[in-house]
């Protein structure tokens, strides 16, 4: 079965209800998503319904989470950006996707994706949800991702 809405606690919305674009996040077509969904892992099945919004948006939307710093002290664990909380780096289609534990038990990470997932449906770009997540989620002290800024246009 397809990823279900949020209605229920454990699942997560669609790609088609998160992705503005229904491309190929991840380089991996909608059923490929779809298949992802259905095998992710306990952690983030049964993590609660904050959780699996987050990972079900990383899934869907990797863009824009690569361009989100992360400020929970995972650069020490060689992160690049809020995506790297989510999921595995991979090498160009090569690599399998693969789920990163990190984010399910911090909450630094679920704030930070949820927080950009919010502000695209509000219309925000980029930019100005990168300064939001700097100067409220980067003010805890903690050293960010060294993360791109995104582009302005």
């Amino acid at each position: 079965t397809a990823m279900p809405t949020m209605e229920h606690a454990t699942h997560a919305p669609s790609p088609e209800a998160q992705t503005a674009d229904a491309g190929m996040a991840h380089g991996m077509t909608m059923a490929q998503l779809d298949q992802a969904w259905m095998a992710r892992p306990a952690f983030v099945r049964d993590n609660g319904t904050q959780v699996s919004e987050a990972y079900a948006f990383a899934l869907t939307n990797p863009d824009p989470l690569e361009s989100m710093p992360c400020y929970c002290g995972c650069v020490a664990m060689d992160h690049r950006s809020n995506l790297d909380c989510f999921f595995q780096p991979r090498t160009k289609g090569s690599d399998p996707l693969t789920f990163e534990e990190h984010a399910s038990y911090c909450g630094i990470c679920i704030d930070t994706a949820l927080l950009t997932k919010h502000r695209l449906t509000e219309g925000w770009t980029l930019a100005q949800i990168r300064h939001e997540v700097d100067t409220t989620i980067g003010s805890n002290g903690v050293e960010g991702t060294h993360t791109p800024l995104p582009p302005t246009a």
